[in-house]
């Protein structure tokens, strides 16, 4: 006798059971974290692009400002055709001084020595009772004129003599030389006479009289007009 066992009988299946309670909702809060994560992320990225970004526009600008100097100053900076002639002209000023050096040097112009050693010869031959108060020296070597004072007259020709005898003075020869009074200087003897009356029955001093002597060199200088 046979029988037949039929092992395919539905109690003997797998039954698949829904989700409960619990595990849905660790489900659907482990997805909202993983969202919030997500979005977390993202919205850092962005702000570090955002930062990104303004130190670029800053950087933009700042080449943009470095670019525009570079083309005023390039458009302020004079061409080379310019830069060589004044080139030109600072050499051909340089030239001409050196050659007025050098004339100055060779004592073409007159003495190297300038009017030092004239004015310390005229020193030199100081006389007592007479003195300079004009000096007209001409470019070269010499003097033109002198105008002074003095107590005696007679110690103008005795000075001008000594002159000649100073090297530096040399070949200077006195063409004519004049002597006349004067003006008197009463502003002080009146007031010295009202402050203390006996000093004015005090002896006179010796008048000062005003000399000018004059080479042939002055005869080459312009004249002077007189009002």
């Amino acid at each position: 006798m046979r029988q037949q066992v039929n092992l395919y009988q539905p109690i003997f299946r797998p039954h698949h059971r829904p989700f409960a309670a619990p595990a849905a909702l660790w489900t659907l809060g482990l997805v909202v974290l993983g969202l919030l994560g997500t979005w977390g992320y993202g919205l850092q990225r962005v702000n570090h692009l955002g930062q990104d970004l303004v130190r670029l526009r800053a950087l933009q600008q700042q080449q943009l400002q470095i670019a525009a100097s570079a083309g005023a100053s390039r458009a302020e900076r004079p061409s080379p055709a310019a830069l060589q002639a004044q080139a030109t002209q600072l050499l051909a000023d340089l030239k001409q001084r050196q050659q007025a050096l050098e004339v100055l040097r060779s004592g073409a112009a007159g003495d190297p020595g300038g009017f030092a050693r004239r004015l310390e010869a005229l020193a030199h031959r100081h006389i007592d009772g007479l003195w300079l108060d004009h000096i007209v020296l001409v470019g070269g070597a010499g003097v033109a004129s002198l105008s002074g004072r003095t107590l005696d007259p007679d110690l103008v020709p005795v000075y001008l003599q000594a002159l000649t005898a100073e090297a530096a003075l040399a070949g200077t020869r006195f063409e004519a030389f004049r002597i006349e009074s004067a003006p008197a200087l009463t502003s002080d003897i009146d007031a010295a006479a009202v402050a203390d009356p006996e000093s004015a029955k005090a002896p006179k001093q010796p008048a000062t009289l005003r000399f000018h002597a004059e080479t042939a060199a002055a005869a080459a200088l312009p004249a002077k007009s007189s009002s």
